[in-house]
């Protein structure tokens, strides 16, 4: 067993078949004959004779290309294993005895692999030993009869007796052509394995396998087991067919050595990179009915199959109050335990109160977001577009446009406002080079807007321009406010204003996000949104509609409305502190040197206050200072160090002209600013002291 797990080979081909139709009707018999392999494992199979857990062969094809075939049960109780072994496949071995024709189970697989998306695939008739010429045609009649319609109406049916061993040889050139007509699977980027099958191998320890959804799975990656994250571990082997790879690709059937525990992982756990994929409750999807007595109302319980899991869920119709067989919808599911899906993937529904008959299935659109209501036309409209572009991402020369509009439509999701490339990448179906890509003109033309280089992964935060105008919105309205409750202040200060900014966007996002099982608090945190801010503050800036004076920011349209003898007094001790050059006066000098009548201290520091925030005045050691003579001395004392690297105190009170009164609380000041650091009793020049302050 060791020997056979960890060979060697390379060259394998992307490819999984697999079988589907009604119990006994030569499945695994069919596997068996075209494989060698018996794929009933299970004593209780044997026993039983008929199929309880999913079986896996090697099929070589007449060119000596390998494929996987998977089997999977027939009997209605197994469905749910059957699911989880359809979600992978890449075309379908429909299998009909011709003693029997078309049974309850023909259909309902063949139905689930509709809703699956399958577009390829053949009929195998079976046990054609068994009937006459005339009964054999009556089948092929029949069969053609239910497949018109379907993904399967044009598909070769291939009559095969495994008793005699006739047709065997036609189906495995049929099995071929069919292999040469498959298309490449494209590869959203991020590692996906849902798990179908997990045991132990002695001397390794625990093996998951299952098909590999996308992304390419290394040996040495680390993995996390969704929903519950509750195992984490490296990959020590990745194999194909039995045989060692370096690295699982997409489409392959893969059996995965993990360094986890075989109880911590169960069969419908999805394993993912780790931190590169989260499981969300909630998710908008297209849904289509099947069966001819099949209705849904406007709110349903129902079971939920994705990948290799089950689920309870509500579905709740978004556009119309009920839904007929046959006919399609949109519609937000919530599942009572998260999935990790991606927009596109494919799952099926089916009752489980009265009936556990497949009712339909459908393709993801949405995944995460608020819980909607029935009847919001934005809502109905975005979701449309969405479907339109998930249509277009398998089509080649469309792809990249669609990805755009992926992109753009996350951005613009409700309850976001900031994200990263990584992000994006769990709710985009792309590869990170694609989303990249679909982000540079975005970028370029405005439409999105981030912090830097769309090309970094993590570093980097996106925001639509939907966002930064939202955001630009409540600035203004906060400033507006702010002048309005204090008409004779010069706005707030920008530490205020972003708090306050970043309140009233997580409380729109509370609004947004209320009653929903997701925490929408992981990337709307402040301080996540504070770049978003900032970008809107400067946007206003740059524009004119929005001053900065010091440390503070007005609107424009903005003059404080303090009195006209507060005016006149800003103007006194402005030309006050400007004559006195140096030599400032204390803020209680300059209470009586204004007067008569003196100047009430809190007066005087209001307006001082002002004319700081204007950037005219700077407070020393309760010295005033002009900031024109401050800024002149500290350029002399940059000047001076630039040139004899250091100064000493005898040489700083030159410098300044006057005594020791103030140079003392000056020199002080420039140390405080970092323009100088003091070495004993001499200063120097601190590496960047000589920008101006505040640049």
């Amino acid at each position: 067993m060791r020997r056979a797990f960890f060979s060697y080979s390379a060259g394998m081909a992307h490819v999984v078949l697999g079988t589907a139709g009604h119990i006994d009707h030569g499945k695994t018999s069919l596997v068996q004959a075209l494989t060698g392999t018996d794929t009933d494992r299970l004593k209780e199979e044997k026993e039983r004779g008929i199929t309880i857990e999913l079986g896996f062969a090697v099929l070589t094809l007449p060119s000596g290309r390998r494929a996987a075939l998977l089997d999977v049960p027939g009997h209605e109780r197994f469905v749910r294993t059957m699911v989880a072994g359809a979600v992978g496949l890449d075309a379908v071995l429909l299998v009909i005895a011709a003693n029997e024709g078309v049974m309850p189970q023909t259909q309902e697989h063949l139905d689930i692999c509709g809703l699956l998306g399958m577009q390829q695939g053949l009929v195998v008739l079976t046990k054609c030993d068994l009937v006459d010429d005339d009964l054999r045609a009556l089948a092929v009649l029949e069969i053609k009869e239910a497949l018109g319609g379907t993904f399967l109406a044009n598909a070769p049916i291939v009559p095969v007796s495994m008793k005699t061993g006739e047709g065997l040889a036609a189906l495995t050139i049929e099995l071929e052509r069919l292999v040469d007509r498959l298309p490449g699977r494209p590869d959203s980027g991020l590692v996906r394995l849902p798990v179908d099958r997990v045991f132990a191998l002695p001397g390794f320890g625990t093996v998951v396998a299952g098909t590999l959804w996308s992304g390419s799975l290394p040996v040495g990656g680390e993995l996390t087991a969704l929903p519950h994250e509750r195992a984490r571990g490296k990959v020590r082997g990745v194999h194909v067919h039995g045989q060692a790879v370096a690295v699982g690709l997409p489409g392959q059937r893969v059996a995965v050595n993990w360094a986890v525990d075989k109880e911590r992982v169960a069969r419908g756990d999805l394993l993912v990179e780790t931190g590169a994929l989260r499981a969300e409750r909630l998710l908008c999807a297209q849904v289509r009915l099947v069966g001819a007595q099949t209705r849904l109302k406007r709110r349903n319980e129902v079971l939920f199959y994705a990948a290799a899991a089950q689920r309870l869920a509500t579905v709740t119709l978004l556009a119309s109050d009920e839904l007929s067989a046959g006919e399609q919808g949109l519609a937000q599911i919530e599942l009572q335990e998260g999935l990790g899906l991606l927009p596109g993937d494919r799952f099926v529904l089916r009752g489980f109160a009265h009936s556990q008959a497949t009712l339909g299935g459908g393709q993801v659109l949405t995944v995460g977001g608020p819980r909607r209501r029935s009847g919001e036309a934005d809502v109905v409209s975005a979701l449309s577009a969405q479907q339109a572009a998930l249509a277009d991402l398998v089509r080649p020369a469309r792809r990249a446009q669609a990805i755009a509009a992926l992109v753009e439509q996350a951005l613009q999701q409700a309850g976001e406002w900031s994200w990263t490339r990584r992000d994006l990448a769990m709710v985009v179906p792309a590869s990170e080079a694609e989303i990249t890509q679909a982000l540079l003109p975005l970028v370029a033309a405005g439409t999105v807007i981030a912090t830097g280089s769309a090309t970094e992964r993590d570093q980097t935060w996106l925001a639509s321009q939907k966002r930064l105008t939202e955001t630009r919105e409540v600035l203004h309205r906060l400033l507006t406010e702010a002048h309005r409750k204090e008409p004779g202040e010069a706005g707030l200060s920008l530490e205020t204003l972003r708090r306050r900014t970043g309140q009233e966007l997580l409380r729109r996002v509370a609004r947004v996000w209320r009653g929903t099982p997701r925490d929408a608090g992981r990337r709307t945190q402040a301080a996540q949104l504070g770049w978003l801010v900032e970008h809107a503050a400067e946007d206003l800036l740059r524009r004119g509609v929005l001053l900065r004076e010091g440390d503070r920011v007005r609107l424009a349209s903005h003059r404080p409305s303090g009195t006209t003898g507060e005016e006149a007094l800003g103007q006194r001790v402005l030309a006050r502190v400007l004559a006195a050059g140096l030599a400032a006066p204390r803020l209680d000098e300059l209470t009586t040197q204004l007067g008569p009548p003196a100047i009430g201290a809190s007066d005087l520091r209001r307006v001082i206050d002002a004319q700081g925030r204007a950037g005219q005045l700077v407070v020393i050691k309760e010295h005033v200072f002009a900031a024109a003579h401050i800024e002149k001395l500290r350029a002399a004392l940059v000047g001076w160090l630039t040139e004899h690297t250091e100064i000493t105190p005898s040489q700083w009170k030159e410098l300044v002209g006057q005594s020791r009164k103030y140079a003392i609380p000056l020199a002080e000041h420039f140390d405080a600013q970092r323009v100088t650091l003091r070495v004993g009793d001499v200063r120097r020049l601190r590496p960047g002291g000589a920008r101006k302050e505040g640049t």
